[in-house]
């Protein structure tokens, strides 16, 4: 009996020294730089001073605290490093950790609601606003921004012969730039990475552009 409960409670060998980060902590960028540098020499005379996430055996948050040890030379043991308890969503505590911590700039939250308004279309402008720490308003209008944007990319794919709508959802041509919809300036033809990206959605959001260009 002794075994089998040991067997049951014990814990995954980790290797704590070469760690992968979790894919949803990369909804954040790394610092890098001068503030990572800051972040190192702070890190060599004050040592690991809160403890790193782990989620499924890889980094959920903290992964500048480790890059940083990494680079002191530090030797990780399982005392640096805490699982995130099981009532907790690793989606939700990524942003809310991470905002928190983050003096995030007035583009950086816009950036975020709009990533999150597209990841997870039904979720209410309430909970997309305490998440980021914006107002119920302002998740709305980034939301109605982003349909409009759609309708535009519609639209211009409408205007597209057969030609050219089957090289973009292969990913072989850029949208005509005569024709690119002004939300496609700053991306390398995101109409087509969101045709072939949101074929796999099943949600019957206002946001599922799949179907609006199998419609076109």
């Amino acid at each position: 009996m002794n075994d089998v409960a040991k067997s049951e409670t014990a814990k995954p060998m980790l290797d704590y020294d070469n760690l992968q980060f979790h894919p949803l902590a990369n909804i954040f960028d790394l610092i890098d730089g001068d503030e990572f540098d800051a972040f190192v020499d702070m890190f060599r005379k004050q040592g690991l001073l809160q403890q790193i996430i782990l989620h499924q055996g890889m980094i959920l948050e903290g992964r500048n605290r480790y890059r940083a040890g990494k680079q002191c030379g530090h030797k990780w043991t399982s005392k640096d490093f805490t699982e995130l308890p099981l009532t907790k969503n690793p989606y939700e505590f990524v942003i809310a950790a991470n905002v928190q911590r983050r003096h995030l700039t007035s583009d950086q939250k816009r950036n975020l609601a709009v990533r999150l308004i597209r990841e997870r279309p039904n979720d209410s402008d309430r909970k997309i606003a305490l998440l980021i720490g914006v107002s119920n308003k302002t998740i709305s209008t980034y939301r109605k921004e982003l349909e409009e944007a759609v309708d535009k990319i519609v639209q211009a794919w409408r205007d597209l012969d057969p030609v050219q709508r089957s090289g973009l959802r292969k990913g072989k041509h850029r949208w005509p730039d005569a024709r690119r919809p002004i939300c496609c300036a700053q991306g390398s033809g995101c109409g087509a990475n969101l045709f072939r990206k949101d074929q796999r959605r099943s949600d019957a959001s206002p946001l599922r552009w799949s179907g609006r260009f199998n419609a076109a």
